[in-house]
């Protein structure tokens, strides 16, 4: 596919058109110098989704897998940390109160130790100043509150998933100028 216009030295882009890291399903491509490393299309966003409700989990997994996010679903926290432990994902999305109160904050405490962290989103139907302080100290990436809007969800996973994968690029790029450049040139 041909690419539309030259990036310099490293980037996140997408084929062909401009704007795709805003919307889910869209086709990247990761580029160094106007050269192709290397190019996925949807689903192009992995996220973990832990929520304790049968009817919950179900119905939120296929109103983001019907938007083209891959997701991985747990109904307990233990599942939930098995997963982040194991494999990688870009946003973890937990219901504040997962099985039991602030478990939701603990899992993404275990998400946020990743390396790289993925983006954490959570929701709340109790939204006291206490959680939403608890939630500011970690960080969480968004607070979102009971009843969740689908279509809020998708453009905060949208965004968050974008700036994740720019800010890979960027740590990416920032570590292939290091092996590039003459030992003590610093």
């Amino acid at each position: 596919p041909s690419q539309r216009g030259r990036l310099r030295d490293i980037g996140v882009a997408d084929m062909p058109c401009s704007g795709a890291l805003s919307r889910p399903g869209a086709k990247i491509g990761i580029f160094i110098s106007g050269e192709a490393l290397a190019m996925s299309s949807e689903p192009w966003a992995t996220i973990l989704l832990a929520e304790d409700e049968p009817g919950i989990l179900y119905t939120f997994k296929e109103i983001l897998e019907e938007a083209g996010f891959r997701v991985r679903a747990a109904q307990t926290f233990e599942a939930a940390k098995k997963w982040i432990e194991r494999d990688q994902c870009d946003v973890v999305i937990t219901d504040f109160s997962l099985e039991k109160e602030d478990l939701g904050l603990e899992l993404a405490r275990e998400a946020k130790k990743r390396t790289p962290a993925p983006a954490v989103l959570i929701y709340s139907d109790y939204p006291t100043i206490e959680r939403l302080r608890a939630a500011h100290a970690l960080p969480i990436d968004y607070f979102a509150f009971k009843p969740v809007d689908p279509e809020e969800i998708k453009t905060a996973i949208s965004r968050l998933a974008a700036r994740r994968a720019e800010s890979l690029a960027w740590s990416w790029s920032q570590g292939l100028k290091r092996r590039r450049e003459p030992m003590g040139c610093r």
